[in-house]
């Protein structure tokens, strides 16, 4: 990500989601190889807003997610589920998690619940070729997602 958006943008989120590049530029160039690296690199880019009540969740691929919300729940690193069968494509795995990630929020679910729930709609994804024809549909998931809080 050579350019970011512009910091008025960003004071206008309540809930930035960056992958590791794109948090990488946002925060200036800081490191995040390592799950401290990244909550300080998210920990920064906050630090630099006005909006107190932003928060960033940070998508780490098969490492997971990160829940950085200083306001609200702290951090809390979310792990991929195990799941039977090979990943066979990442495209669209991003989309799939902010997708499911904002259904969930708008259904009532706090952060954290919401990031675990759509960590495990992305977990599902990679699983089949293509972006969104790889997206399940919901009676493809378990219940449990839709139904406890």
């Amino acid at each position: 990500l050579k350019s970011c958006p512009p910091k008025e943008l960003l004071e206008l989120s309540d809930l930035i989601t960056p992958n590791e590049s794109e948090l990488e530029a946002l925060s200036g160039g800081m490191s995040v190889k390592t799950i401290q690296e990244v909550e300080t690199a998210a920990l920064h880019v906050l630090s630099t807003l006005t909006n107190k009540k932003a928060a960033v969740i940070a998508t780490l691929g098969e490492r997971g997610c990160l829940v950085v919300d200083p306001s609200r729940s702290g951090v809390h690193h979310i792990s991929p589920p195990h799941m039977e069968g090979p990943v066979i494509d990442t495209t669209g795995a991003g989309d799939s998690f902010v997708g499911s990630l904002a259904w969930f929020l708008c259904a009532g679910d706090d952060m954290v619940s919401a990031a675990t729930k759509a960590v495990y709609v992305a977990s599902v994804s990679v699983r089949k070729r293509g972006t969104q024809s790889s997206y399940p549909y919901r009676a493809d998931l378990p219940a449990s997602l839709f139904y406890s809080k």
